[in-house]
């Protein structure tokens, strides 16, 4: 059992393992330490890594966002239980510096097929950053290139339409996805969108197009 966390106190994510199912844990592993990220409009998940695994080999994976080359979504793995991590990548594409928050993580269960969904502001027209978009960083390889970002959602989100708390619009402190479990069985996405005129829940199914199949490996 992997527990992977943010200490506010050093500004890193760390983890903590158990090697008997939860029954006590080792010391702490440092992941990374993370030059913190936090969008000027909305109430995003900057302390808030998200993390997945396998089922076949027990890699661990985890994205978070942060600042790398302005505002990054950036992604990390271990294949040794978290005692060492690779080193972090940026994962989004997005130009003119524009923000980025709230990564979701899922892995396909042969650990190929890595899929990152986030908040994007690179549509954003309105001079204020106020306008978001969904995202998807997709990897077949185990996250060891990336495919240029995809848009998921097919219009922006006004963050005014959100609820307004005192660190700002408040689209949520999470974004989910269901892993590909083949290539019949897609990943499935949920996202909060203002379309409508206030903040509801959208989904999206994100088809696996490359990478091989269990049987055939």
């Amino acid at each position: 059992l992997a527990v992977i966390y943010f200490n506010l106190d050093t500004s890193t994510v760390e983890c903590r393992f158990s090697e008997d199912g939860g029954q006590g844990f080792g010391g702490i592993r440092l992941v990374t330490p993370v030059a913190v990220h936090q969008d000027a409009k909305a109430r995003d998940a900057a302390y808030f890594p998200s993390v997945a695994s396998d089922r076949q080999a027990g890699v661990l994976y985890v994205a978070y966002q942060a600042v790398h080359e302005g505002p990054a979504i950036l992604f990390t793995r271990s294949i040794d239980k978290g005692r060492t991590w690779t080193k972090p990548q940026r994962i989004n594409d997005t130009p003119r510096r524009a923000s980025v928050f709230n990564p979701g993580l899922a892995v396909s269960p042969d650990g190929q097929h890595v899929t990152v969904v986030f908040y994007d502001k690179r549509h954003d027209v309105s001079g204020e950053e106020l306008e978001v978009d969904f995202y998807l960083a997709e990897s077949f390889d185990g996250g060891d290139t990336w495919e240029p970002n995809l848009r998921i959602s097919d219009r922006s989100s006004s963050l005014k339409l959100a609820p307004k708390l005192s660190r700002g619009y408040m689209l949520g402190d999470y974004n989910s996805i269901a892993p590909a479990l083949d290539f019949v069985t897609p990943a499935v996405t949920i996202w909060i969108d203002t379309r409508t005129g206030s903040p509801d829940p959208y989904s999206s199914r994100i088809t696996r197009t490359k990478g091989a199949t269990y049987e055939t490996w």
